[in-house]
């Protein structure tokens, strides 16, 4: 049974106890004030207790004299568990107290008014402050310092941080918490603590023009009143957030916050975003002033993992090897190129862990990390034959009708065949369609599979495809019609030829080489599999 399950079956208990007809908004706030955790600790603020709330029931209400032999829950009731049930997919108790007050009327309401409660001033903003463990991050003063003199200046007191996914944006607010949390921080700073805003969560529920601008106007005036900062994740959503249609957007009703310096926002989001998306609205953009987060060298990840390793060590209760971490963060650096330090490292981490728990194993080492590249992407990168073949980027030549006996390994496999490119629209299938949002190509694999395997063949005299197999060959990069990068660097190349001098068709004087290796494969000599 969870919170909200618990909450209501305590309404329900109240509703027996005083022999009410039916469930209504004044049992459900009885079994919220019942409850002994933060939400009612900040509620004995504005001197609303279960017992004081208890007895001004009885007080206006009274008891009943036969219990109701039905359970019916008032229309009231169910209209604040519709409001509850559409702020948020799990229901606690601060999701179903905003919604008693969201709903502005009911006895429940009636009765904290006759308490002398000025509802409008309760403010319960201090459950939304960012959580955070007892782990600090390392190797991020200079940007951790550079956000707190934003945050210390009289105007544009905004940070805004802007880099790729995965580079560790959220991990430093979180640092900047802890700080503020142990007084860490300059005098002017002390005292102030950051709520997580989640822009959807406000949005929700908001089915009436006018119901999203009250909801983040309350949450603003709530902010100014207390030593609050502001933190949006995805930030650039402010752009276009609100509610019902015709109404504004919850960036233009934030700028004016923002211009008279009443509150401090931290914002986040990825470059790609900022300059599609939040860029766009230059008076919103100018509040704020952006800091870019770059990915941390290996050296820096390598102590983030350190770090962290305890932690890890206790959640799994298992013992890490000392040199996994070091490898963890080379294989990641090499072979992962799609991701970003320090997420996709934290990531093999805590996936060699539980491959190490379910194998029931006591410890994790090296062969745990070379399973999970094997599992994932289908190539044992530990092999040396594999290895020498990436890291020298050789290029083998041999029969098409070979390279399923040559390698039986399930990884990713792009099959580029010359035939198929009979003029300029076809390349659209190589490199994909701009006029085509969300279509599919033949390289677009490659996007999330940053290791496997490309075959080229029917190559020779093909005009079409010589542009974009020399980039490939020479460069192993490629930018779509959608800009993504994609890189080849760990793709074991296969081309259909034959054994001596081969040669790219298209330019016969072309030598590819004098850049490469080239190995020649028969029947005899094959890849191994496992």
């Amino acid at each position: 049974m969870n919170e909200y399950e618990r909450i209501l079956k305590k309404a329900e208990k109240e509703h027996n106890m005083l022999k009410h007809p039916y469930v209504g908004t004044e049992h459900l706030l009885l079994a919220i004030l019942s409850l002994d955790n933060d939400l009612t600790e900040k509620l004995k603020t504005y001197n609303l207790t279960y017992n004081k709330f208890k007895k001004r029931l009885k007080e206006i209400i009274g008891e009943g004299s036969n219990k109701s032999p039905y359970i019916l829950y008032t229309p009231m009731l169910r209209k604040v568990l519709n409001i509850a049930e559409n702020k948020s997919k799990i229901i606690t108790s601060k999701v179903l107290f905003l919604a008693l007050l969201e709903a502005k009327e009911g006895i429940a309401i009636r009765i904290m008014e006759t308490m002398k409660i000025d509802i409008d001033s309760i403010n319960i903003l201090s459950e939304n402050y960012m959580e955070v463990d007892n782990i600090s991050i390392t190797n991020r003063d200079n940007e951790i310092n550079e956000i707190l003199q934003i945050l210390m200046r009289k105007n544009k007191c905004n940070p805004l941080l802007i880099g790729d996914a995965g580079v560790g944006k959220t991990a430093i607010v979180e640092e900047i918490q802890r700080k503020l949390i142990n007084n860490d921080v300059p005098d002017c700073l002390k005292g102030y603590k950051i709520i997580n805003v989640d822009i959807s969560q406000l949005v929700a529920g908001t089915k009436y023009r006018g119901d999203f601008e009250s909801k983040i106007n309350d949450l603003l005036t709530s902010v100014e009143k207390e030593k609050a900062i502001l933190f949006i994740d995805e930030i650039h959503t402010l752009v276009h957030a609100g509610g019902a249609e015709g109404a504004i957007s919850a960036g233009d009703i934030i700028k004016p916050y923002l211009a008279r310096g009443k509150i401090k926002c931290i914002g986040a989001t990825t470059i790609s975003e900022y300059h599609e998306y939040f860029e766009v609205d230059e008076a919103l953009n100018r509040r704020f002033q952006t800091v870019l987060i770059k990915e941390p060298s290996n050296i820096d990840t390598i102590n983030i993992l350190n770090g962290l390793k305890k932690s890890y060590e206790k959640y799994h209760n298992i013992k890490i090897d000392n040199e996994l971490i070091n490898e963890i963060v080379l294989l990641a650096s090499k072979y992962i190129t799609n991701k970003r330090n320090p997420d996709k490292s934290i990531e093999l981490l805590d996936s060699c862990c539980a491959n190490a728990k379910f194998n029931e194993k006591n410890n994790v080492a090296i062969d745990n990390l070379y399973k999970i590249f094997k599992n994932r992407y289908g190539i044992d990168i530990n092999n040396d034959y594999i290895k020498n073949i990436l890291n020298n980027k050789i290029i083998l030549i041999t029969s098409i009708d070979n390279i399923y006996k040559i390698y039986s390994m399930p990884c990713n496999v792009i099959n580029i065949d010359g035939k198929r490119f009979k003029s300029d629209d076809d390349l659209y299938n190589l490199i994909g369609n701009p006029l085509i949002k969300k279509g599919n190509y033949l390289l677009k694999s490659a996007i999330d599979n940053p290791i496997g395997i490309i075959t080229i063949t029917n190559y020779n005299y093909n005009l079409i495809l010589k542009e974009f197999v020399e980039k490939i060959i020479k460069s192993r990069r490629i930018i779509d019609n959608y800009g993504n990068n994609i890189s080849f660097d760990n793709y074991i190349i296969i081309m259909e030829g034959e054994s001596e001098k081969p040669k790219i068709g298209f330019a016969s004087n072309y030598d590819l080489s004098d850049d490469f290796n080239y190995l020649p494969l028969d029947e005899k000599i094959l890849l191994p599999s496992t």
